[in-house]
């Protein structure tokens, strides 16, 4: 009888836990196929040969029907991508202090003047032009976004090395 009445109870454990249990949600991002090779497109090519005349050391890579071209230009790096009929989907160039344009220097130079300018990142994506500045000071890094000279703070962390926590702080 006893093991009759635990067995039961095993049971009903189990069927409660069952009953209740959580179902986990499986996602799977899509699949993204890149391939490595000079299989591009002529439209393609002259639509990257227009906007980026001087670009030296291309690198191109299909990614599933795009195309995705690194190359070298004025001492920078560059990564642009194309669709298949030759329209460029976005446009990111990298670099430091000295690519800055003037009114993106003296705007962030001005807000931050404490701060070292670090690497920098313009993206050119529909129409629209966003610097990505990141700067560092004794106490905190930060990230700022500049479009239309509008400085904006995307993110602060403290300073590890300044004897502080690394951890995110609110960006005000």
């Amino acid at each position: 009888m006893k093991t009759l009445i635990i067995f039961l109870l095993c049971g009903c454990m189990l069927s409660a836990n069952q009953a209740f249990a959580q179902k986990q949600k499986s996602e799977m991002l899509p699949v993204v196929t890149i391939s490595a090779g000079s299989n591009v497109s002529q439209v393609v090519h002259d639509a990257f040969l227009d906007r980026f005349k001087n670009a030296e050391d291309l690198r191109w890579f299909q990614v599933n029907k795009n195309y995705l071209v690194k190359f070298i230009m004025e001492d920078q790096e560059h990564h642009a991508a194309f669709n298949k009929k030759g329209d460029m989907l976005y446009h990111i160039a990298y670099g430091v202090e000295k690519n800055l344009p003037p009114s993106v220097l003296v705007g962030i130079k001005s807000q931050y003047d404490n701060y070292k300018i670090g690497r920098v990142f313009n993206i050119d994506r529909d129409g629209r032009n966003v610097w990505i500045v990141n700067l560092e000071s004794a106490k905190n890094f930060v990230i700022t976004g500049v479009e239309n000279n509008v400085i904006s703070e995307i993110t602060r962390f403290k300073n590890a090395s300044a004897g502080g926590y690394s951890a995110v702080s609110d960006a005000n």
